[in-house]
């Protein structure tokens, strides 16, 4: 598991927004790479029958994915920026 934090609204940095959305597409883009490189991996892992699903998740897809209970989804809300 490697969850990505990305900010929710990047137009709250004022002037650092162009810089933050430069860097965040760039990690797009490694990942984007690093998945084409372990692909191959799927089909090893499906032939000893164990499922292998590579997905880029922020924290905040992340966090909504998971059985929480209210007060510790309302606890994490302070990484969702």
């Amino acid at each position: 598991l490697n969850c990505v934090w990305e900010m929710t609204h990047p137009e709250k940095l004022g002037r650092y927004e162009a810089k933050y959305r430069k860097l965040e597409a760039e990690e797009h883009e490694q990942h984007q790479e690093f998945a084409e490189v372990v692909q191959p991996l799927s089909q090893l892992f499906a032939d000893m029958g164990v499922e292998f699903e590579l997905r880029y998740l922020t924290f905040a897809e992340m966090r909504n994915s998971l059985e929480l209970e209210a007060s510790h989804r309302k606890a994490l809300d302070r990484y969702v920026v």
